[in-house]
């Protein structure tokens, strides 16, 4: 049931963005997510992503510093990210109501968070 309300209230890019949350919530690492698909993810989702960026400096043998950015997951993150969409008992959920009902409520909370987002972007203006 919470499947039709999520096509019904959330565009295709914000279910994208939140099958990515889901992805990295469920494998507790970066997947390779990548420049474009950073870039076609709602920002108001993108800034929710559980990870931390790091960066490496390293010495080539020419002299040249060179500066290597990678992300690794946050349980913190992760916690300030279930808490702003409102689903911070997923496991309960999982626990309760299974893997596939757990999916589709997380999919229409993301949603639900990155609309009501653009509701109060839109209005603050």
């Amino acid at each position: 049931m919470a499947k039709y309300k999520t096509q019904e209230m959330a565009s295709c890019r914000a279910m994208a963005s939140a099958e990515i949350l889901w992805e990295a919530l469920e494998t507790q690492r970066d997947n390779g997510i990548n420049l474009q698909v950073l870039d076609s993810m709602d920002p108001s989702l993108m800034r929710l992503l559980p990870f931390t960026r790091h960066t490496v400096k390293t010495r080539t043998r020419e002299g040249l510093y060179l500066l290597n950015v990678y992300r690794k997951f946050c349980p913190a993150m992760c916690s300030y990210m279930l808490d702003q969409i409102e689903f911070p008992d997923v496991m309960q959920w999982l626990h309760d109501k299974g893997y596939k009902r757990t999916h589709e409520e997380f999919i229409f909370r993301a949603c639900s968070y990155a609309s009501a987002q653009q509701a109060y972007i839109y209005y603050a203006r």
